[in-house]
């Protein structure tokens, strides 16, 4: 019985050691690698959003009308870590946004934040303003949305308010 007991203790710190190296591996030698993918996957503002499936009318003689559609939508968002000096940022911003300076001072400051989305479904005549800025951190993309075609028209049996 001492010789099984023994190889079973050293087969048990065999595997130990293994996992040991392993978690060594993954932890120390490639743990930024890992950080940076996990970040980069939890960073993006639309990451739950989910598509939607559409919502259509049909007329006495059949046809399809489209009620409510998932679009695109432009949004303007800033990543206040890279932002190099947020006073200026703000000013320059406040303007085209139409928001207070001392409001995106703060915003910008918050260096803890991954991302602080400054505006929703922008126009494009504010993308392009922005965009012309050239601000280091402040970044344009487009977020998938809902888009009633009808507004209003049958808000109670489509959920929107």
């Amino acid at each position: 019985m001492g010789i099984r007991f023994s190889i079973l203790i050293a087969g048990i710190l065999l595997v130990y050691t293994f996992l040991l190296f392993h978690l060594y591996g993954l932890q120390i030698v490639k743990g930024d690698y890992y950080l940076e993918r996990a970040g980069a996957e939890s960073f993006s503002p639309d990451f739950l959003n989910a598509n939607r499936g559409l919502i259509y009318f049909k007329d006495k003689n059949g046809n399809l009308f489209p009620a409510v559609l998932n679009k695109r939508f432009p949004t303007i968002y800033s990543v206040p870590k890279e932002i190099e000096d947020p006073s200026e940022a703000a000013n320059m911003l406040a303007a085209p946004l139409k928001r207070p300076v001392e409001e995106l001072k703060n915003l910008f400051l918050k260096t803890n934040d991954s991302y602080e989305i400054l505006a929703k479904k922008a126009g494009s005549d504010l993308i392009k303003e922005v965009a012309d800025m050239k601000i280091k951190g402040i970044y344009m993309r487009d977020v998938s949305g809902r888009f009633y075609q009808l507004a209003a028209a049958a808000s109670h049996i489509f959920g929107f308010v």
